[in-house]
């Protein structure tokens, strides 16, 4: 994003304009954060202004980028993964304990900055980074079995969280098109489309045997729910091995989140590439975190292979272009 003086000015008003009491805001240096993808994404200090003095605030500002949408479209419309991340996050602030950052504003106005953006307070605390991989060094590595152990539990109790709120009531039928029925059949529609349609004129065998079998054996329907959709150590700031803050959910969608997660939450959660935790944290133990809050809570979980992993593999099956 342009360094320039005058975006810090613009920037600086748009803050003004939208922090309670606050006369003046202005924007200092940015800098990038450590880890992030999807969105354009810089950390920046403010001097803000109020009838008490002057404090150096911190903030984040994620801004929509060029790049054609990283996740498939869930609805008609929602094609600006920014709008989506931040709906999403003021729905869940707003109607659960779910640690999310402090919201500041969305700007839909591409004068400003060039591309739509939103701006949320610093939180501070841990971010697994993807390079180096966590699982490499960093705190992750330092950490003892039982901390990591209790990293895993603590996001999975958070995941679960997220899967108990009432995704009518928090007003996110948005995620769902008119006329249509959510559901496990509904995300493979939609993530086969969008494979389909990146592939164009190639061809590739093994996911359409995977996208056959898995309509062949679907897993029976259970309630739905909000699925964060991209539930990794790497979108949560972790501090003492607990969350306080979770980001990213331009991958939400309403489905049966408890069966389509519980068997990716261990391999995204825990540790597939290099550090394996110890059986304080098994598989089924894994079901019983997620069932203390599912919106369909199953009493006798299968700890036995089911559809669901071959389900969560295809989705990110590499698929890209030539």
């Amino acid at each position: 994003m342009d360094d320039s003086e005058s975006t810090r000015r613009s920037l600086g008003a748009w803050l003004t304009a939208r922090l309670d009491d606050v006369a003046t805001a202005r924007v200092l240096d940015f800098a990038p954060p450590r880890s992030g993808y999807s969105a354009e994404t810089t950390v920046f200090d403010a001097e803000i202004g109020r009838d008490s003095g002057v404090a150096t605030e911190r903030f984040v500002l994620r801004r929509e980028t060029p790049e054609p949408a990283v996740y498939p479209v869930q609805a008609p419309g929602l094609d600006v993964e920014i709008a989506i991340q931040y709906k999403a996050m003021a729905a869940v602030a707003a109607h659960s304990t779910v640690p999310i950052a402090p919201l500041v504003g969305f700007e839909d106005d591409d004068e400003l900055l060039g591309a739509p953006f939103f701006v949320m307070r610093h939180v501070a605390g841990e971010v697994p980074v993807e390079d180096p991989i966590y699982t490499r060094e960093g705190f992750f590595v330092d950490a003892t079995d039982g901390q990591r152990a209790q990293l895993v539990e603590e996001g999975l109790r958070t995941l679960a969280a997220i899967h108990a709120i009432d995704w009518r009531s928090a007003g996110l039928d948005w995620l769902v098109p008119p006329d249509v029925t959510p559901g496990t059949t509904r995300q493979l529609d939609v993530w086969e489309e969008y494979a389909r349609r990146e592939l164009g004129d190639r061809r590739h065998p093994l996911l359409d045997e995977a996208f056959s079998w898995l309509r062949a054996n679907q897993p029976d329907e259970m309630s739905l729910g909000l699925s964060w959709g991209d539930p990794r150590p790497g979108n949560v700031i972790w501090q003492d091995f607990r969350p306080v803050c979770v980001t990213d959910f331009e991958a939400c969608s309403i489905a049966p989140p408890g069966r389509a997660t519980r068997p990716l939450v261990p391999r995204a959660m825990a540790s597939t590439q290099g550090i394996l935790l110890t059986s304080t944290t098994t598989h089924f133990s894994t079901f019983a975190i997620l069932a203390e809050t599912a919106p369909d809570p199953d009493p006798n979980p299968d700890p036995d292979p089911d559809p669901n992993p071959t389900f969560d593999n295809s989705l990110f099956m590499p698929v890209v272009r030539p």
